[in-house]
This record gives C-alpha cells, sequence and structure tokens, in this order.
C-alpha cells in the first residue's frame, strides 16, 4: 500500500527522493509557481498602467517600477529604431549613460544589432579584460557586469531594443528571460500604440492647424443639423466662445432659431446628396456664401462640410468701385460741359449787365434781366464746383493761415448769417502754425462748412455757429493716420451748429457728388463732394460728428508743413 501511494506521489510530482527531499522539491515548486503567478500579475499590471497617450518617459518609468518587483537590476536601458538606425531614447537611471541620447548605435560588432538581426534574447556577462562586443567598453565603464538584451519587434519589423544590467554577475533563470521576453513584447505593442497615437494626434493637429490658417468659416454639420468642428473663424465672427458654438444648430447660430427666408442650405444637400452654392443674407446686414459638400463615412452620407465667407466687404467694395467709375465718368462729362458752357454763359452775363445800364432801374425789364443775371451768376458757381470736382481747377499753393482764411470766409457770408439772426462764436488758437495751401480753395471750404450750418438752423430758435482752429499731434483720428503714417501734426478748423443733424442714414451718402436734400433751389449736392476733393488735393480729409436734434460739427483737418512758423 505503502509503495504504490509512493509511486503515485512520485508520478504526481516527478519527484524520486526522500520524503524529506520531496517536500524540499515541492516547497520549490510552489515557489517558483508563486513567483510566475507574480510575474503574470506583474505583467498584467504593466499593460494596465500603459495607455496610448503616456509619454515614453512616464512609460519606462512605470515599466521599471514594475520590473523591480520581481527582478533585480540596476539599469535599464531602451533604444528606438528610426529609419534603419538603432539610437538610445531613455536610460534608467540617467546617470548610468556614456552616450547622449539620440546618438546612433554602429551596427558591427553590436550586441544590440545582434539581438535584433538574431530576433531573440541575449543574455551576456561583460568581460573584465576584452571586448567581444561594442558596447563592452561603455558597460565596463558604467560597472554593468551581466546584461540581458531584448530586441522589440512588431509585425516582424524591429522597432527597438530593451537592455536590462546589472553590476553583480548574474545567472538569469530561463523563467526570468521568458518572463522578460513577455514584457518586451508587451512593451513592444505599448510602444507602437503610443507611437500611433502621436503620429495621430500629431496629424490631427497639422490638420486643425490648416483648418485654422483659413480665414474664412470652415464647420462641419451632422445629421441633425448640429455644428461638431470648426476652425477658429467661426467663434470671431459671431462673437461667441467655443463651447456656446460646439453642439448648437446651424439655424441657432446664423438665423437665431428662427425660419431663413429661403431655403436652408443643408437641407438641399441633405435631400440631394450634392454640392450647393447658396448666398444668405444675416439680420445684422452681413451676406455671406455658403458652399456645402456632403461628407462620406463608409458610403453613407454622415455629416456636411461648409465653407462659409463673408462677402459683406467684397460687396461694398464692388459698389464702391461701380461708383468710383461713374464718378469718374461724371467727372470727365462735367469738365467738358463746363467748358462748353462757360463761354456762352460769359457772354450772357456780360450782354445781360449792358443792358441793365441801359434800362430803366424801376421798369420790368430790369428785374427780369436781373433774374437773368441771378441765374447766370448761380450756374457759373455750378460750373466752377464742377470744374473743381474733375480736378481741373488750378490750385496755387502758398504759406495760408487758416485764422485769417477763416475771418475772410466770414466777412462774405457774414451778412448772412446776421440776417438769419444766427449767433457766430469764434474760437481761434493763437498759436496755430501756418499751412501750405490755396487760400482760396480752404476758403471755398470754411464757406461751405458755414453755409450748410445756416441751412441746418432754419426754423432752431438761438441758433449757434462755432467756428474752432487748432492743431492735433496725439490723438490723430484714425482715418488720417492710415491715410498718411508719415504725417504726425494737422492743423484744423471746425464748423459746428445745434441744428437739425444728419439721419444716420443720409451720413454715408453726404459726399456724394449731387446728392443734397436741401431744395433745388437752394443746393446742387457738390458742395462737399467739392470740399473733399479740395481736402484729398491737400493730403487732408474731412470727418463729420452728428446727432440727431444736437447738431453737426465738419472738420477739416489739413497737414502742418514744417516751414510754416507759428501765425
Amino acid at each position: 500500500m505503502y509503495d504504490s501511494k509512493k509511486d503515485a506521489l512520485e508520478k504526481l510530482t516527478g519527484i524520486r527522493s526522500s520524503k524529506k527531499n520531496y517536500y524540499m522539491e515541492l516547497k520549490k515548486t510552489i515557489q517558483e509557481v508563486t513567483r510566475q503567478n507574480v510575474q503574470l500579475e506583474i505583467i498584467n499590471k504593466l499593460v494596465r498602467s500603459i495607455t496610448i497617450d503616456m509619454s515614453f518617459q512616464d512609460m519606462m518609468k512605470e515599466v521599471v517600477s514594475k520590473l523591480r518587483e520581481v527582478i533585480l537590476f540596476d539599469r535599464l536601458a531602451l533604444l528606438s529604431m528610426e529609419s534603419n538606425e538603432l539610437r538610445i531614447t531613455h536610460v534608467f537611471p540617467d546617470t548610468l549613460t556614456e552616450l547622449k541620447y539620440g546618438e546612433k548605435i554602429p551596427q558591427k560588432d553590436s550586441l544590440y544589432w545582434e539581438s535584433i538581426y538574431k530576433n531573440t534574447p541575449i543574455y551576456h556577462h561583460v568581460s573584465s579584460e576584452c571586448n567581444q562586443y561594442f558596447e563592452d567598453t561603455i558597460l565596463r565603464n558604467l560597472k554593468i557586469k551581466t546584461v540581458m538584451v531584448f530586441p522589440l519587434i512588431i509585425k516582424k519589423q524591429p522597432i527597438g531594443v530593451l537592455s536590462l544590467g546589472c553590476r553583480d554577475k548574474v545567472d538569469f533563470h530561463q523563467n526570468d528571460i521568458n518572463f522578460l521576453s513577455q514584457v518586451a513584447d508587451h512593451l513592444s505593442i505599448c510602444i507602437d500604440n503610443a507611437s500611433l497615437y502621436t503620429k495621430m494626434a500629431n496629424m490631427r493637429t497639422d490638420l486643425q492647424n490648416i483648418f485654422d490658417a483659413v480665414t474664412d468659416m470652415l464647420m462641419q454639420v451632422d445629421l441633425h443639423s448640429r455644428i461638431v468642428h470648426f476652425n477658429h473663424a467661426v467663434p470671431k465672427f459671431f462673437n461667441k466662445s467655443p463651447e456656446q458654438i460646439m453642439l448648437q444648430k446651424w439655424n441657432d447660430l446664423f438665423y437665431n432659431g428662427e425660419t431663413p427666408l429661403t431655403s436652408s442650405p443643408l437641407e438641399e444637400v441633405l435631400t440631394t446628396n450634392t454640392s450647393m452654392t447658396h448666398r444668405i443674407h444675416l439680420k445684422n446686414g452681413k451676406i455671406l456664401d455658403v458652399f456645402s459638400h456632403p461628407k462620406y463615412n463608409d458610403g453613407k452620407l454622415s455629416g456636411i462640410i461648409c465653407y462659409v465667407k463673408d462677402i459683406t466687404a467684397k460687396l461694398a467694395l464692388e459698389q464702391q468701385l461701380i461708383q468710383s467709375a461713374k464718378l469718374a465718368a461724371i467727372g470727365e462729362m462735367a469738365a467738358g460741359v463746363a467748358h462748353e458752357i462757360n463761354s456762352p454763359l460769359t457772354a450772357i452775363l456780360g450782354n445781360t449787365q449792358l443792358l441793365m445800364m441801359e434800362a430803366d432801374p424801376k421798369s420790368e425789364e430790369t428785374e427780369l434781366l436781373s433774374d437773368i443775371y441771378n441765374c447766370g451768376v448761380r450756374s457759373k458757381k455750378i460750373i466752377q464746383n464742377l470744374l473743381t470736382f474733375s480736378r481741373q481747377d488750378h490750385y496755387a499753393f502758398e504759406e495760408t493761415c487758416l485764422n485769417t482764411t477763416a475771418k475772410q470766409a466770414l466777412n462774405i457770408v457774414g451778412y448772412q448769417i446776421n440776417r438769419n439772426k444766427i449767433a457766430i462764436h469764434l474760437h481761434l488758437s493763437k498759436a496755430l502754425p501756418t499751412i501750405f495751401a490755396s487760400k482760396q480753395h480752404i476758403e471755398q471750404i470754411i464757406i461751405n462748412f458755414i453755409l450748410n450750418a445756416k441751412d441746418a438752423l432754419v426754423g432752431i430758435p438761438n441758433g449757434e455757429i462755432h467756428i474752432e482752429t487748432g492743431t492735433v499731434s496725439h490723438d490723430i483720428p484714425l482715418l488720417l493716420y492710415e491715410k498718411n503714417k508719415n504725417i504726425d501734426t494737422y492743423a484744423y478748423i471746425a464748423v459746428r451748429d445745434n441744428g437739425c443733424g444728419i439721419p444716420p442714414e443720409n451720413l454715408p451718402q453726404v459726399f456724394n457728388p449731387f446728392f443734397t436734400t436741401k431744395d433745388s433751389t437752394k443746393g446742387t449736392g457738390l458742395g462737399l463732394s467739392v470740399s473733399l476733393g479740395i481736402a484729398d488735393a491737400h493730403n487732408g480729409t474731412i470727418l463729420i460728428d452728428s446727432k440727431i436734434n444736437e447738431g453737426s460739427t465738419f472738420t477739416l483737418y489739413i497737414p502742418v508743413d514744417g516751414k510754416g512758423g507759428v501765425q
């Protein structure tokens, strides 16, 4: 019975020894099984702890910390294969290295390269006398006596090498080698996944950078019209944060949730599965061109890519160019008409004056002749304005005193102002530099300002006109600064009234030729357009500040000439 039990135990355990030796061997077997279980648990922990978004540095720290639970080693090195070149990338601890990170390992007589070529782990004792491998000198200097090298292979392609070194001469058990080979295999997968993740992240960043480099709006919309991806131009255009725009519906963003007057560009793309182009008008006056393209995943429609371009400024510029072309044509026509009419008009005025001298002042004929003469003078002024508008009038530039010019202008129109019981207030700077300008034309602008102010005060009790001169250096209006950044000082004359003001919708048109809100007998609509042309000829400009029922201020800015003295 005993013999049969002993035989049975020996068959189960493979142990043919005494009872004492049997228990010792059994204990060793249990310890080995326990150790293998611990190693498997270490591999499991290692796989769970390493994530694809983890940096190589953090990944290697996890490997070192887990391996030291079951394997004694003093140095761990990771080498990566890049463009068929093996380079050292990480060493733990980083003090145990003689090679710089990124340094290339030569293939000849290399322990690391032999492991790759043979595609097998290599267990190597470093000789204290001779070099078997290129790495021996380096390892000897680091006092490493035993090294284990494991190739890192993915899909039969080497991606690197894992090396463990000990400062003592150690004979690794085959089970340890198997365990470390498994660690190397899992590490290869983790490194490859992390590398792929990094490449994908970099590719996504590159695509996003390209996406954001487009100054127009780009967005991706899902099948429920929700915005799921967009570039930086979208929040900038709508003045919203990215969080406010993400997953917002198209109509809510573009139409504030209201039903668009025309069919939505997205609906047509979803219906037809073809690219579409639409022009939409927003409530804030913006005009957008929307280019919509269907997006497919695995052959199925998954969303819409929208390219949205704000063309408001472009259309305004086109209208401005058309208007400029019209004005150029009007200018040429006006110059021709003015020259043709000037000669007969001079004869009409001269002959009318002669007839008036010979006629009885109290007769009906004199009154008719006076009307003819006044109409002729008015026509001559219109022709003069037309010539100025077409830039064919003569500019005689000279040192000009704005204060003196303002007083001379008042002498010409002062009677009309006083007759309308309007108070004039002068605020003339006593230290105003002279300007290099055409005195006659500057006077024409000031007269135009004053007469416009007078007309704005019709029916206004206690009407007032303020005329102010001065200079501006530090607070130059942006329009002037952008026009000529080399000019740092401007002289100005401003004419301000407390009249009816200019309606906001009329402000953009006040400088357009022939635009006027006055009766046909009181204005031609050329005054301000001519004045602006004169200002441009002097490298200056005219700015308007107006509020309904509060009044208007017209300001002429002219650059101060460096040669001008103080008035």
